[in-house]
Parts: C-alpha cells; structure tokens; sequence
C-alpha cells in the first residue's frame, strides 16, 4: 500500500481529492495540507510515497516550493491551470491532472505509482514499520549497518536507531549491492566503512565484527576500500 498526502490550499479541492483517494485499497491517506510549507515539513519526518499537490497556491509556487525537498516522493499535479504543465516536467511528476479531479485521473496516477514502485524505480529508499501505526522511511543513503537482536534487526542511520520485526536474509534481499553480510549479525553498506581489516570494520567509531564465513566475500567487495 502506498503511503499518500496531499497539498491545496483550496479546502474544497483538497476535501474532493481526499474523498476520492480514500475510497481506494492500494493507497492510505495519511495527511492533508493546505498550507504546502507544513506538509514539506511533514514529509521530512515521515515515509511518503505518493505526493498529490496544486501549484497555485497563497501567492506560492508549488513547483519551485518542491525543488526544495531533498527526497521528494513520487509526485502528482492537481492544477486548475494547464499553462504549468511543462514547467512540471523540471520534477518529472507521474500525471497532471487539470481540475476538477475525477476517480479516472486518480486512479491513473495511483496505477503509474504502482507500477513505478513494482519496476524498481523508486528504489532509493526502503520503508520500515516500527509498530502498528509508525512508518519510516530511510533512504539508503543514510542507512549504516543492520544489526540482529534475536527476533529484531536494528536499523542504525545516520543520527538514530530503528527496531524492527524481522529476519537478516528477508531483509538483506530488499537492499542494493553496497550492502553486504559481513557477519551472521551484521550487513552493512561499504560506503560507510572507514576502516578494514580481516576481522573487523569500523563505521561511525562502531567496532563490526568479520566472520570466517563471509569473509572472502566482504574482502572481496572491499578489494578497492
């Protein structure tokens, strides 16, 4: 299930957008904004990955307010002015979508994030759930190493540590080819290693252990360290 917000200033738009997100299976709402500088603020906290957005709005520009975002998910345009499509092109959006915003051009757009997120495409990033309600998304950019803790992996980042449910191999497959298991109870991302040797790595001043097993395979990939 994709992970959805949307921005509009206009209350009525956003209410009519809203209600025809929530009537779909394949996407969860889970915030609504009208003031955009609060709904980026937001996505800088919390996993999303699908952004519905106007352009115009309260004397802002939707697409330059969006330039700004370092991550930006993958993105959708709901404008009552077509005059901004090719302007929109500079953040390559899934659709555009000129108002009033009808179930067909939703449901489009929500198809086309699927399939991107299938292809691979939008792979720069994993999402990871704490609990019930909680959702992270880490970008393997700041992702340090995995940790085993019996039944949990810990997911250290670069400025905090996330607890999850879950198991080392499950968990290795859904990474890229800078990530690898050094140990039973370690993979880690080569890009992040500051030192080697044949029975440890260091990274950020963590001391990780090199086991006999993987250990060819880790030099291996570090041969160029």
């Amino acid at each position: 299930m994709l992970l959805c917000i949307t921005i509009d200033d206009t209350k009525r738009d956003l209410e009519h957008l809203n209600q025809i997100i929530e009537g779909m299976t394949s996407v969860k709402l889970v915030g609504s904004f009208q003031d955009p500088l609060v709904a980026i603020a937001y996505m800088k906290k919390h996993p999303i990955d699908l952004l519905f957005s106007d352009i115009e709005m309260n004397e802002s520009n939707g697409i330059e307010l969006l330039k700004q975002v370092e991550h930006l998910p993958m993105l959708v345009f709901v404008s009552s002015h077509p005059k901004y499509a090719i302007d929109s092109f500079q953040l390559e959006p899934l659709h555009y979508i000129v108002k009033p915003a009808t179930g067909e051009d939703v449901y489009t757009a929500v198809e086309r994030a699927l399939n991107r997120e299938k292809s691979g495409l939008q792979n720069n990033y994993i999402t990871l759930k704490e609990s019930f309600n909680s959702y992270y998304k880490i970008h393997f950019s700041k992702l340090q190493f995995i940790e085993s803790d019996g039944d949990y992996l810990k997911i250290h980042t670069n400025n905090k540590i996330h607890r999850i449910l879950g198991r080392m191999k499950v968990f290795h497959t859904k990474l890229p080819d800078n990530f690898i298991r050094c140990h039973r109870s370690f993979i880690v991302n080569i890009n992040c290693v500051s030192s080697l040797n044949n029975n440890k790595l260091l990274i950020n001043e963590r001391e990780i252990p090199i086991s006999k097993l993987y250990r060819l395979s880790t030099t291996t990939k570090l041969r160029d360290f």
